[in-house]
């Protein structure tokens, strides 16, 4: 089947629309974390001291089925491109549209993640970037 026939095939909005909420919750749950009420060496760095259980309660209600649904939505996609294209051409589209840009970002990414943990850890214990570099110390050697 070629992408001329592959377009024919209508579109499943209602999975749009769903997988589009379940971005939308994600923002919801990510803006959440900073102002829930955990132990302070949670791995959430940036947080409000004046937390509240509230956010807590919220982050740990989306979670629970927020990401299972993400899941059942990629399986049922992938389901639908293997029937229509085969297994071959599966894998070569996924290794091209998700493989190829990992590879190119992912030495990118790395080195800015490790630096956001540092300054923010950096900035919990003394408002000093250079305290947060246990942060990599401990993480070379685990």
């Amino acid at each position: 089947m070629n992408d001329s026939q592959l377009s024919a095939v209508p579109r499943l909005h209602a999975f749009d629309g769903l997988r589009a909420a379940m971005m939308l919750l994600g923002l919801v749950l990510h803006s959440a974390c900073s102002y829930q009420d955990s132990p302070a060496d949670a791995i959430w760095n940036f947080r409000d001291p004046q937390g509240s259980s509230f956010f807590g309660l919220m982050i740990l209600y989306i979670h629970v089925w927020r990401m299972p649904i993400f899941m059942f939505i990629a399986g049922f996609f992938s389901a639908l491109l293997v029937e229509r294209r085969g297994d071959g051409s599966f894998i070569s589209n996924r290794l091209s549209r998700l493989g190829l840009p990992m590879l190119i970002f992912l030495p990118l990414m790395v080195p800015l993640t490790i630096s956001a943990f540092v300054f923010a850890n950096g900035s919990r214990y003394g408002g000093s970037v250079d305290a947060g570099f246990g942060v990599v110390s401990s993480m070379k050697a685990a």
